[in-house]
């Protein structure tokens, strides 16, 4: 843990309440009709979903269950209910031709849920025996639910969120993060009234219910588990519609109960006053090529019956593929930077982990007069912390991103920091508005704070598709074929046994 969040963790500690840990939210908001709730429990020890509970928040959630959790077809025909609304909320282009829903959130109660979402990718990519129909649904649920798996992982996305965790990493509460991961939990610290003692009852025994996939083992134990039982055994249909309705009764409230906790969650952020943070753009629109490139442009292929490469749920059966994937998690990493401009905390953070500088203009100096001009400016600054920017680093000022410059000198003198930055972008007041040039001498005297540039780079997560080139020879080549072993010649014990005594 960092010393900002442990000094967040033991302001809340004190004030016995939530504690913001960042000045703004770095995810758009976005009206309820862009958001889609999903939430799923299972039977213990099986993979698949028992039943599922998904729409819009502000809607009576559609709650989907089968009886038996071990009866993979019935379970299939309950997946495939959920493909189509998942598809439409996703903008399938065969729903939605003409323009990508880039704002479009999904939303679920913790990570465990988002989880589940890989596992069914697993189960039905590669479906092959039952119904066509129920097959193309399942196979459509699989890449749409393998496409928001991957890019819950993806460095700065804003497509699909963990409620709990979204909470964690926006508030600092007086528990361990382990129970924070908890959505129940979390949210008793937020909504109950009273002082810390209060809270910390109504946590408490939030906390004892479950809100991940898996039901309370009593409830289960107790409860659903002589109702399968009686299921399986039940002779007649009118038996088991019966038997199914109660195990559907008793599933529901906790599908219902997940559902509306993501819903408060989301009205916690509503209501948040927070601003959302201003350098989204750049994240948004890297959001939409990811929607473009690995959802809609692969379905659109599908629906004209044309082949369309889909990455392999379970391994990495296409090297370029996966090196692709590497590629864009390294882009996305890059790119999450812009939002320092946008956050005085998130500066902060950076700051201590050497990330940043702050430091203070001490000489500025044009080395070329003229109208070429390289202005050079001398900083000051403390040298106390770490420092990973290193000398030839390329760097910009925060707040003015177009204002960019380049490490040439980077020293420790007398327990301060000395730097030495050739301004190489944003040099005149038409590139930096409302900021002198950069050669002015008015600029001594500032203190400002350095991150480094956040780069846009494609041309990795592209190229590595070309079948020549550098690094080709590992993600084309075709290995070579296993030698054939020779062939095993008979003994003649007897003939060796008479050479050897010759």
């Amino acid at each position: 843990m960092s010393a900002i969040d442990t000094a967040a963790r033991l302001r809340a500690l004190m004030d016995g309440a939530p504690v913001p840990l960042t000045a703004a939210l770095p995810f758009p908001r976005v009206d309820d009709d862009e958001r889609f709730i999903l939430a799923f429990v299972r039977m213990g020890g099986e993979s698949l979903p028992w039943g599922v509970a998904f729409g819009r928040p502000g809607e009576k959630p559609q709650i989907l269950t089968v009886p038996e959790a071990r009866d993979r077809d019935q379970v299939a025909a309950m997946c495939a209910q959920l493909s189509g609304s998942l598809d439409a909320h996703l903008g399938h282009p065969a729903l939605e031709p003409d323009e990508a829903p880039n704002d479009r959130q999904l939303w679920t109660p913790g990570g465990a849920h988002v989880e589940m979402l890989h596992l069914l990718a697993l189960r039905y990519g590669k479906a092959r025996h039952g119904d066509p129909e129920r097959l193309h649904l399942l196979h459509a649920l699989a890449r749409a639910c393998g496409y928001l798996f991957r890019e819950h992982g993806r460095p700065g996305q804003m497509r699909v969120f963990d409620a709990a965790r979204t909470l964690r990493e926006l508030y600092a509460l007086p528990a361990e993060d382990i129970r924070q991961a908890h959505l129940g939990f979390a949210l008793a610290w937020h909504e109950s009234p009273g002082d810390a003692a209060a809270r910390r009852v109504a946590a408490r025994q939030a906390e004892r219910r479950s809100v991940g996939v898996s039901l309370d083992p009593d409830l289960e134990n107790d409860v659903l588990a002589p109702l399968v039982t009686r299921y399986r055994e039940a002779d007649g249909a009118l038996a088991k519609d019966r038997l199914a309705a109660r195990i559907h009764e008793v599933l529901a409230p906790e599908l219902t109960r997940r559902f509306a906790l993501t819903e408060r969650a989301l009205r916690l952020l509503d209501a948040d006053p927070r601003p959302e943070n201003p350098c989204l753009d750049t994240l948004r629109t890297l959001a939409g090529e990811e929607l473009e490139d690995q959802y809609r442009s692969p379905e659109a292929k599908l629906t004209n019956g044309e082949d369309a490469f889909i990455l392999d749920a379970e391994t990495d059966h296409a090297p370029p593929g996966a090196a692709a994937r590497f590629f864009a998690q390294e882009r996305s990493q890059a790119l999450l930077g812009v939002l320092a401009h946008g956050d005085p905390d998130l500066v902060r953070r950076l700051r201590e982990s050497g990330d940043a500088i702050e430091a203070e203009v001490t000489q500025v100096v044009d080395e070329n007069p003229g109208r070429g001009k390289t202005p050079v400016w001398t900083l000051v600054g403390s040298a106390s912390g770490p420092l990973r920017l290193r000398e030839g680093a390329k760097v910009c000022l925060v707040g003015q991103p177009k204002r960019t410059g380049r490490l040439r000198r980077v020293e420790v003198i007398d327990g301060e920091r000395h730097l030495e930055l050739e301004i190489t972008g944003g040099k005149t007041r038409r590139g930096v508005p409302n900021e002198p040039d950069a050669h002015d001498p008015a600029h001594v005297g500032r203190t400002i704070q350095l991150v480094a540039v956040p780069y846009d780079d494609k041309s990795k997560q592209y190229g590595v598709w070309k079948r020549t080139g550098p690094g080709a020879w590992l993600t084309h080549s075709v290995p070579r074929p296993a030698a054939n072993p020779q062939p095993r010649r008979p003994i003649d014990l007897l003939s060796l046994v008479e050479g050897l005594k010759g």
